[in-house]
């Protein structure tokens, strides 16, 4: 589950940082790539400063909103396509991730490098404490 979350995570954790820091770098570099290539596809005068680009800081809201409105949606579909893209590419290197980050934990408690001790620890229960018991698991 934490490779799925954030790439890269399940290899920390089953003691593969080298396979984490590759699959994290991977992530970060879609995440940012995307975000800017998406930026770089925006109209010219949507964008921040530049040759009849936008102050946000000092531009009034009514004048941001009419920009943004003069364009049509097609305007738009590079950077959403671009977008969409990005957020399938992170999903697919989210589940090759957690997929390898499985083979590992799972190689981990075969060698028996991991063992699993239940403890049995009191937990609050609708604000009352001590009125529930939760399992959890040591490796």
């Amino acid at each position: 589950m934490a490779s799925r979350m954030f790439p890269g995570a399940g290899q920390f954790m089953t003691g593969d940082p080298v396979g984490g820091s590759l699959f994290a770098a991977a992530d970060v570099a879609v995440f940012a790539g995307s975000l800017l290539t998406a930026y770089a596809l925006l109209p010219a005068n949507v964008q921040i400063g530049g040759t009849g680009g936008l102050d946000y800081l000092n531009a009034p809201l009514s004048t941001i909103e009419t920009t943004w409105k003069s364009h049509s949606v097609l305007d738009y579909l590079p950077s959403v396509g671009v977008l969409a893209g990005g957020m399938i590419v992170k999903h697919l290197i989210g589940l090759w991730s957690s997929s390898s980050a499985a083979g590992l934990a799972r190689k981990n408690i075969q060698a028996g490098k991991v063992t699993f001790e239940p403890q049995i620890l009191p937990f609050m229960n609708g604000g009352m404490p001590g009125m529930g018991m939760m399992m959890r698991f040591r490796y």
